[in-house]
């Protein structure tokens, strides 16, 4: 059987799909045959542009692995993402989405 390589693993929503989620079917459909391309070749899924929970819950609802954006938290320097992360090992909580 004949199978492709590709030179990525994931293939990333643009945030223009995800800011037009809520508002447009057609934004939704993209998102959807992404999600399927994605999985029918095997690749990580992400979102980015997620600012809200709404938007998380769907794109989770749809198959998107992962969600990126200011929803989950700002842009920071690396030092602080570091210490982020040893706090949240520390004391899990509850998940945003």
């Amino acid at each position: 059987m004949w199978r492709h390589t590709f030179p990525f693993t994931r293939i990333k929503t643009d945030r223009s799909f995800v800011a037009q989620l809520n508002s447009t079917p057609e934004s939704q459909a993209l998102i959807r045959a992404i999600i399927a391309i994605g999985e029918a070749l095997q690749l990580d899924i992400s979102a980015e542009g997620v600012e809200n929970e709404q938007q998380a819950r769907i794109l989770t609802a749809l198959g998107s692995g992962q969600v990126q954006g200011y929803y989950l938290g700002n842009p920071m320097p690396a030092e602080a993402t570091q210490t982020l992360i040893e706090q949240q090992a520390a004391a899990p909580s509850e998940s945003l989405i």
